[in-house]
């Protein structure tokens, strides 16, 4: 491959992790005292576009490893769990999902109150 393929590659990477700290943005800029049906659909649909996001970030880095390792003539294969890139981006990562999901899993699980204006009905005898 040649250096430009590489700063593509390299590019590409970038756009995955500003994709990563955009949502991370969005969702540290919440009020999550406030959080309702419409922000927990929002929280949602953003963890799922989040799920295939780890692993097209890991073939791009893969990519990008396996052209270091070429480039610098190493018979050893690079230890893609050392990657500093790559073990960033996965604390980053994984830390957002954990933190989402656990604010989904709070508001999924609150109990919900009823209100005391319902009218009562009383047995028809």
């Amino acid at each position: 491959m040649s250096a430009s393929n590489e700063r593509e590659l390299i590019t590409d990477r970038g756009v995955f992790k500003c994709k990563l700290t955009r949502t991370r943005n969005y969702f540290d800029g919440l009020d999550l005292s406030k959080i309702d049906g419409k922000m927990f659909n929002q929280i949602k649909m953003r963890l799922l576009k989040l799920e295939s996001l780890l692993d097209e970030f890991s073939e791009i880095q893969t990519k990008i490893e396996k052209l270091s390792e070429f480039e610098e003539d190493q018979t050893e294969q690079i230890d893609s769990e050392k990657s500093p890139e790559r073990q960033a981006f996965e604390d980053f990562y994984f830390d957002l999902v954990a933190r989402m999901s656990s604010v989904m899993d709070d508001f999924t699980n609150k109990p919900t109150i009823k209100s005391e204006s319902s009218p009562q009905h009383s047995q028809i005898k």
